[in-house]
């Protein structure tokens, strides 16, 4: 697995992924995504600071899988929110998303010196919690009703890992 530069050619794939329910309403994405809302996001992503995003893939056939970001760069408080997602289903519960966690989180800790990376993710998304804690997250609390979907709230856990 390696990470690379988030690029115009991985957007396309993202697109795709994005509009897939499987990984969309983890997101909290509950409509789909339009292409063009999607290409002025991707347009916006270059100048946006407070953003990072790179393509997963795989080292041998070097196949776009998923991505990984930080988003809420604060370089004052040197913190970020962590995301990922393995978008194809083939590559999934492999290991990838795990050592992806690790790589961004190793990068944001030695090269962006951010001191507390956290994660927030649905309490029902259990794949991402075990995933989180693998990777020395530590639970710290939870967002009470904080998401409407379907006819019901959702809560979010807040999970955080600090540089030691």
């Amino acid at each position: 697995m390696i990470l690379k530069a988030f690029r115009k050619r991985h957007a396309k794939q993202t697109w795709h992924w994005m509009n897939d329910a499987k990984i969309a309403i983890p997101f909290g994405r509950t409509a789909k995504l339009s292409k063009r809302s999607h290409e002025d996001w991707f347009r916006q992503l270059k100048h946006d600071k407070t953003k990072i995003m790179f393509a997963i893939a795989t080292s041998g056939s070097n196949k776009h899988v998923g991505n990984i970001g930080l988003k809420t760069i604060d370089s004052r408080h040197r913190a970020a929110e962590i995301w990922v997602y393995i978008g194809d289903h083939n590559y999934q519960r492999k290991g990838i998303a795990k050592k992806a966690v690790n790589q961004i989180v190793s990068y944001a800790f030695k090269k962006l010196r951010l001191h507390r990376i956290e994660a927030r993710v649905f309490e029902d998304n259990t794949a991402s919690i075990r995933l989180f804690k693998k990777c020395g997250f530590q639970k710290e609390g939870e967002l009470c009703e904080v998401f409407y979907h379907s006819g019901k709230f959702r809560n979010q856990w807040v999970l955080a890992r600090l540089k030691k």
